[in-house]
């Protein structure tokens, strides 16, 4: 399996979520009497990714609240302005499994219609916490979506939709965020938060699992945990640094790789209809 026009040995996205006070309001965790449109990952950390990934010449994806539409639209356009990929992330990052089919038809509604500027509209979708229903390809496909990521392994093509799942081993959350101390007990035998060092060697592991298997990858950021300590800060420009030394990989945004994922041309020669051999 090669990836892109050039035949990349193997892929990559770089994505981000989250975006603004939208999670926090939506737990409850934004003082009810502060107001909102002034969040630091908006104002502070935004324009520095945007900066890194010029810097290495790199298109990635988006994955924002639909909320974030009237809030914060001239950060969104920023985003657009610069090529990138702007996907939603739920409407206030409500847990996608816990919605009934009419709430996540509405939040689909809602959150494209936030998010759509001109002939500008989102292509794709990451469900907060990474979990879908087993009805959220059609539902996503016939609101006119052309991938979701949710978490998992396999990239996989159904309801003419691209399913390009992610890792946690590759999010940086699992390394750094307070509240999945559960998930790092799981999953390194501790709650506490892990070293920089462990997570800039999952980035390095995935970077080389890509190239040895010819596999298609994603990596997960988040604004808001690049933007409270330098040192991750730092890893990530390291690591947009050494895939810019990789010429066998092919970086591009999930909307990207799923119109390549999507061509005709594949189609017709029965490849990537269903990818179990190839994780993302």
């Amino acid at each position: 399996m090669s990836w892109g026009e050039q035949a990349h040995r193997g892929a990559i996205g770089i994505t981000f979520d989250n975006f603004g006070e939208a999670a926090e309001l939506e737990y409850d965790l934004w003082p009810t009497d502060k107001p909102v449109g002034n969040h630091y990952t908006a104002k502070e950390v935004l324009p520095e990714i945007l900066q890194a990934l010029a810097n290495a010449n790199f298109k990635a994806s988006f994955f924002v609240e639909g909320w974030n539409g009237t809030i914060y639209p001239r950060e969104l356009q920023a985003i657009r302005d610069a090529g990138h990929d702007l996907g939603f992330h739920g409407w206030r990052h409500e847990v996608w499994q816990e919605q009934s089919p009419e709430q996540r038809a509405n939040i689909i509604q809602r959150s494209l219609n936030a998010l759509s500027v001109d002939n500008a509209r989102p292509v794709g979708f990451r469900p907060p916490g990474g979990g879908v229903s087993e009805d959220t390809p059609k539902q996503l496909s016939q609101a006119g979506l052309s991938y979701y990521s949710p978490v998992g392994e396999g990239v996989q093509v159904t309801d003419n939709i691209v399913s390009l799942p992610f890792r946690w081993s590759e999010v940086d959350a699992l390394y750094f965020e307070p509240f999945m101390g559960a998930a790092r007990e799981k999953t390194f035998g501790s709650p506490v938060p892990r070293p920089v060092a462990q997570w800039r060697s999952a980035l390095n592991r995935v970077k080389e699992l890509a190239l040895e298997n010819g596999g298609c990858y994603t990596v997960i950021f988040h604004a808001y945990l690049l933007g409270q300590d330098p040192e991750r800060f730092d890893v990530f420009k390291d690591f947009l640094a050494q895939l810019q030394q990789e010429k066998d990989l092919w970086v591009a945004p999930c909307a990207d790789i799923a119109k390549w994922l999507l061509a005709p041309a594949r189609k017709n020669e029965g490849e990537c209809l269903t990818l179990d051999d190839v994780h993302l």
